[in-house]
């Protein structure tokens, strides 16, 4: 059954919805601009509270235009309703130009899995320890392996 929720229709216990993004620059949040987090509107803070989801809140980002996908985390809920503010990188990595259409699903995953994979990803994949544990790297909130 769908149901509306301030104006937007969500499903039953699953969380996806289209948003118009721009880049967090618009709304002079520059720290956003080095990590891999999302502005999400107030709406959608109340439809995830009612979902009694795992932390941290992870979402996969869509633009079908392009089949393109990203994963992200969620910084704050300032967001105009109908918006979201991301990462210019993130913008340009999606092929997105600003306010246009993405969406926003929330990845089923819980965060204990992730930690053992990030844990153990320089053995993994062999990469240089100096460069995965650099400052930078901390910002983010997942890292994927191509399969």
């Amino acid at each position: 059954m769908l149901q509306f929720f301030y104006g937007y229709g969500y499903h039953g216990t699953s969380f996806e919805q289209t948003y118009l993004c721009y880049p967090a620059s618009f709304i002079d949040k520059p720290q956003t601009e080095n990590g891999d987090k999302i502005i999400m509107p107030p709406s959608a803070l109340d439809r995830l509270a009612s979902l009694h989801i795992d932390y941290p809140m992870l979402f996969e980002l869509h633009n079908a235009a392009t089949e393109r996908m990203s994963h992200c985390g969620v910084l704050e809920f300032i967001a105009e309703e109908g918006m979201i503010y991301m990462p210019y990188w993130m913008i340009e990595n999606l092929l997105l130009q600003e306010g246009d259409i993405v969406r926003v699903v929330r990845e089923n995953r819980s965060a204990a899995p992730l930690q053992k994979e990030l844990n153990n990803i320089y053995i993994i994949y062999e990469i240089d320890r100096q460069a995965f544990f650099s400052p930078g790297i901390h910002c983010c909130r997942c890292v994927l392996r191509k399969k």
